[in-house]
């Protein structure tokens, strides 16, 4: 009888992912003369089919199955042949995605695996010498064969398999151990701490009753005397509490920082785990489709471990899309002059706060004629845009140029996945494509994730989140007073509560209204005072992974990280600390920024590629009280212009498809458009840009490297004032 339970199959389907890359990594080792590793690739398969068994997976069992039984057939006879490692391979690309994804989508698929599996052992076995008494070197050291075990589910089961630590960079056991150490130490100083604390409650329980009502006037000097000595005698030891506990605090911040960065250290991976996977999924795809392809992986990069969970799947179905759609037959090859044989190349690049990592193939490019077919019919506007314009179209769900249904298209699975997968960790993709000649996908993630937990909370149309360790408390609004210092919240009894300063979160963005009767309301925490912010909506405490502010290339004292959220959209982690700040600077008004009359309801159209840059952008010149257009790139920009002028317009200079300078350029030729006050906003500050910029007519030029929201405001109003 299978076990069905939930969390069973969970880890196992958890496993898989490290597993797959084990085998792959395995292989690739065996080809190139490692046959020691034929057993150790043998337990692993006989340990997945024997698991499958358990939980009723059927088909991934079946699959692990018939890669083991080839595998024993290579121990058997010593031989490894190349042509029988893309079967394997596509064994093992297959039980990733049977258990990802299900078995019902890849029934056909199934079969077809298990019979090349089938093929290439009954190849092996007649390509094999005669038996003779001496079997080979490798045979000695192998497993036992499948008819052993195959009804056992095997030796390192689900119930005492660890999970695989393939992937994982392991802690040194001799810089863990200090640390267990030293917060055990804490821990039994923080034990005797409070119980001293308990004894200085006892006394003051006893001078209170001392001092009870009733007592004779001729007693009350002898016992003020001996109140005042117990009063030193607790200053005395509350003195030294203090101090001890001060220590305590300073030796445990220092104990969670090195156990932190112990952590960190154990969640950074190489992407060379990466390139096993890339060459596993390049060649049992061009198995499956019948075509030459040559992977090639070049370039290495450190990144988080939470990070390359979202890039492996997304590299991986970058992989299948190159082979699948871009590289052609091989009589259509040499019809456009090229080798018969496909190359997809993979470059990973690592940068300082960031790993690039560039598919690039010599394939037929994307058909846009039958993309902007697909889609002209739900959006007529589709007809006017260039095919540059069409690309990111690709990206979006169930969108696909496929005309049959493979084992490999067709079935709905798009390049929406990768998309998706590269927004969990605040990463992005761009497309270029020339026709008959190739594609390029350019991927950039971060390299380091941090994690904070945090209150989700929505301000008018932005979504941002609050540290939680900074949240007293959460409560909706009772009761406000209007005083001279502006609106108070009053905590507590209507009466006697304590009045904190209370603001409207959307308000102190820009945005409309004041804090109203029966408004959700977050209580902060600052060292300057306690204060309240009123919020659309809020939602329960959860960790996010947030890049932090610091490793972007702008920065604003109201941010301290930005995160994607699932629907493409960026959540803003706000600074406490910034936020009392403007609420300190309001005096009184619910309103912090109200709008200039030179920035008064303008037009902006902010031309920004980054999406966490053009996120906080947009926030931040909302705040001034402008509305904002945001376009990705100068094509879309230009558009933009066109379909709707700005009062002014705020561009990145290096974009894909249409950069900022062409943009300019092409907006200065236009009479309709000519006059438009232009700010240039970039990383590129040098000479020679600032000039090809100025001559160009830009109203102001800043670097993201120095620049701070004030100074932004300054220029915009400066700008518009003008006009």
């Amino acid at each position: 009888m299978a076990i069905t339970s939930d969390k069973i199959i969970e880890l196992f389907c958890d496993l898989s992912p490290a597993r797959i890359a084990e085998a792959t990594d395995l292989w690739l080792k065996i080809e190139q003369g490692e046959r020691a590793q034929l057993p150790v690739l043998r337990r692993l398969l006989h340990t997945i089919k024997g698991e499958a068994q358990m939980i009723g997976f059927v088909a991934c069992s079946r699959v692990a199955q018939a890669a083991e039984r080839l595998v024993d057939t290579f121990n058997a006879t010593g031989l490894v042949p190349t042509e029988s490692g893309d079967a394997l391979l596509g064994a093992f690309d297959l039980i990733g995605l049977l258990s990802s994804k299900g078995a019902e989508i890849f029934e056909a698929q199934i079969d077809e695996v298990c019979r090349d599996l089938e093929s290439a052992n009954q190849e092996v076995q007649a390509a094999a010498p005669a038996p003779t008494d001496t079997m080979p070197a490798v045979a000695a050291s192998a497993a036992p064969s499948s008819s052993t075990h195959a009804a056992t589910p095997g030796e390192a089961t689900l119930h005492d398999k660890k999970p695989s630590t393939f992937h994982a960079q392991a802690v040194p056991i001799d810089a863990l151990q200090p640390v267990a150490a030293e917060i055990e130490r804490l821990h039994g100083e923080h034990a005797i701490l409070l119980p001293q604390l308990g004894g200085i409650a006892q006394i003051m329980k006893a001078l209170a009753d001392e001092m009870r009502p009733g007592v004779d006037l001729r007693d009350i000097a002898d016992r003020l005397t001996k109140w005042r000595r117990n009063i030193s005698d607790l200053e005395r030891r509350l003195g030294g509490i203090s101090a001890e506990w001060s220590a305590f605090d300073f030796s445990s911040g220092l104990a969670i920082e090195r156990l932190s960065d112990l952590v960190r250290q154990a969640s950074v991976v190489s992407t060379a785990r990466l390139a096993g996977q890339i060459q596993r999924v390049g060649r049992s795809t061009a198995a499956a489709l019948k075509k030459s392809v040559e992977v090639n992986v070049v370039g290495e990069a450190q990144l988080d471990l939470a990070v390359e969970r979202h890039l492996g799947p997304a590299l991986m179905h970058l992989v299948r899309n190159a082979i699948d759609h871009g590289i052609e037959a091989p009589d259509l090859r040499r019809q456009r002059g090229k080798a018969d044989r496909g190359r997809v190349d993979v470059l990973i690049t690592q940068l300082e706060n960031a790993v690039r990592i560039t598919v690039e193939d010599d394939g037929g490019g994307v058909r846009t004629d039958k993309l902007r077919a697909k889609l002209i019919a739900a959006r007529p506007e589709i007809e006017k845009l260039s095919d540059r314009e069409l690309l990111p179209f690709v990206f979006e769900h169930g969108v696909s140029t496929s005309e049959l249904v493979t084992e490999i298209s067709g079935r709905g699975i798009g390049l929406d996945v990768v998309s998706t997968e590269l927004r969990e960790v605040g990463g992005r993709v761009q497309l270029e494509s020339t026709p008959d000649v190739g594609t390029r996908f350019v991927l950039v993630v971060p390299s380091v994730l941090r994690v904070d937990t945090v209150v989700p909370v929505m301000a008018g149309p932005l979504r941002c989140a609050l540290p939680s360790r900074r949240v007293l408390e959460v409560l909706r609004v009772d009761h406000i007073e209007n005083t001279d210092d502006g609106l108070m919240l009053r905590r507590g009894d209507k009466e006697h509560g304590r009045l904190v300063p209370l603001r409207s979160l959307a308000a102190l963005f820009g945005g409309r209204g004041e804090p109203r009767h029966g408004d959700a309301v977050l209580v902060l925490d600052h060292p300057e005072g306690v204060f309240a912010v009123t919020v659309e909506s809020y939602g329960t405490p959860r960790p996010l992974a947030a890049q932090p502010s610091d490793q972007l290339a702008f920065a604003t004292h109201l941010v301290r990280g930005v995160a994607p959220t699932p629907d493409g959209g960026v959540m803003l982690l706000l600074d406490v600390d910034g936020l009392r700040g403007l609420m300190a600077r309001a005096a009184g008004s619910a309103v912090l920024r109200a709008p200039s009359a030179a920035t008064g309801g303008r037009h902006v159209l902010l031309v920004e590629d980054s999406p966490v840059a053009l996120a906080l952008l947009t926030g931040i010149v909302r705040s001034f009280g402008l509305r904002v257009t945001d376009t990705v790139n100068g094509e879309e920009g230009l558009a933009a212009a066109r379909r709707d002028r700005p009062d002014l317009i705020l561009t990145d200079i290096e974009m894909p498809i249409m950069d900022g300078l062409e943009m300019i350029g092409k907006l200065r030729a236009d009479p309709a458009l000519q006059a438009i006050p232009i700010l240039v906003l970039t990383t590129r500050d040098n000479e020679a840009t600032r000039a090809a910029a100025l001559a160009l007519g830009v109203h102001g030029f800043l670097s993201k490297q120095r620049f701070v929201e004030d100074e932004l405001r300054q220029v915009i109003d400066a700008a518009l004032s003008r006009r």
